[in-house]
């Protein structure tokens, strides 16, 4: 689990990858197919107490927003190849701002946003298993694969998370050590908090709203997996590939990719009051990241008494859906739609965006006139006049 801060037992990791490369080695298994699955918390409307304050505040309640919390999990295999859709988990089953929508991750309800054992198994086995076997074939490889796991209390047992034929199975990592191996844990989870939160942050500047609140209030739980999709399809193939380095560094390949320079500071002075200070750079990173113990309440090992009353409490909480107010929607006209696609495709070109960003706008735009054409597309010359 994400976040982990219990002592590190260090004694234990020798042994385990021993362990490990024996099973690598007896089952002949490549980068291709050996993966990593892991979860984290995150509070999708959280921005810091400073920020949000006016000029005539000391600071924010971000209470009711730090309620708003959702739990995804990433799973890639070792050579950064093969990356499945996020699990995200919330606490509404059927959320409104989802309505009419193909959603870009695998979106699962649970009452207080956990990964439970009930849940993972079901993800394994309709989820990881079918995506893992399709990737294989498509490489050429055998679809036998092994998910590599933290031992947290949501996950089955390594009996339970094997497919129907035995070759697609489950490993534990040893108690206490994730933080230091686990692959998802060495900057990939780091990596898409920070992205998302960079792109919270540009979305509440994209809104021109003179209220940061009235802003952050439009953010709905839609708004959210898609910008956690979109970060998590911008986690580069080498950053995946190098997470590898601590357990198991024969999977590491020379690829090396620049990582993106992240203008957090910027982003928030944009946002600070005129009265609020100046937030620095280590700051913003600090806080992107998910540190300062802002996630702590995720990673607490809670007691059977804490969970109990975690569950009697949930309904005083309120819900991620119905927190938000439902603006009324204006349906965009196929017309309208082309337009709009014909300025971006323009201010696209005039900005020498790459070429496959520029070929998708005009993709849209081509689809959007079809669909604009299909509305004439049964009617017939007659129907344009009018009848005496």
């Amino acid at each position: 689990m994400a976040g982990e801060k219990l002592s590190n037992d260090e004694a234990a990791i020798g042994p385990f990858q021993l362990e490990l490369q024996k099973v690598i080695r007896e089952k002949k298994l490549t980068a291709e197919q050996v993966y990593n699955a892991d979860e984290s918390g995150l509070y999708w409307r959280l921005l810091p107490d400073h920020t949000l304050a006016s000029g005539n505040e000391q600071s924010a309640s971000g209470r009711k927003m730090m309620k708003m919390r959702v739990t995804f999990m990433p799973c890639a295999n070792a050579a950064g190849t093969h990356k499945l859709q996020l699990l995200v988990v919330g606490k509404s089953k059927n959320p409104r701002a989802f309505k009419s929508t193909r959603l870009p991750v695998c979106y699962r309800a649970q009452k207080n946003a956990w990964v439970t054992k009930d849940l993972f198994l079901e993800w394994f086995k309709t989820e990881f298993v079918p995506a893992v076997r399709r990737h294989l074939l498509s490489v050429n490889l055998p679809p036998q694969a092994l998910l590599l796991l933290d031992n947290c209390p949501g996950h089955p047992s390594a009996d339970e998370l094997v497919s129907e034929d035995g070759h697609i199975f489950a490993m534990f990592l040893p108690p206490n050590t994730t933080a230091c191996i686990q692959p998802m844990d060495q900057n990939v989870i780091q990596n898409v908090k920070l992205n998302y939160r960079k792109s919270l942050l540009v979305n509440c500047l994209a809104l021109c709203s003179e209220n940061l609140m009235d802003s952050l209030k439009s953010i709905t739980l839609k708004d959210t997996v898609f910008l956690l999709a979109n970060c998590w399809a911008n986690v580069k193939t080498s950053l995946i590939n190098k997470s590898w380095k601590n357990l198991h560094p024969e999977f590491l390949t020379d690829n090396d990719e620049p990582e993106d320079d992240v203008p957090l500071a910027q982003l928030f002075n944009r946002l600070r009051g005129p009265n609020d200070p100046q937030i620095s750079e280590a700051e913003a990173q600090e806080w992107a990241a998910g540190g300062a113990e802002s996630e702590l309440q995720r990673y607490e090992v809670l007691t059977d008494e804490e969970i109990v009353r975690a569950a009697m409490c949930e309904d005083d909480e309120e819900d991620e859906d119905n927190s938000v107010e439902i603006l009324k929607i204006t349906k965009v006209g196929n017309s309208e739609a082309v337009g709009a696609l014909n300025t971006a495709l323009k201010w696209a070109e005039d900005n020498e965006f790459d070429s496959h960003e520029v070929m998708f706008l005009r993709r849209l735009r081509d689809r959007a006139f079809e669909m604009k054409c299909e509305n004439y597309k049964q009617k017939s010359i007659t129907d344009f006049f009018k009848k005496n």
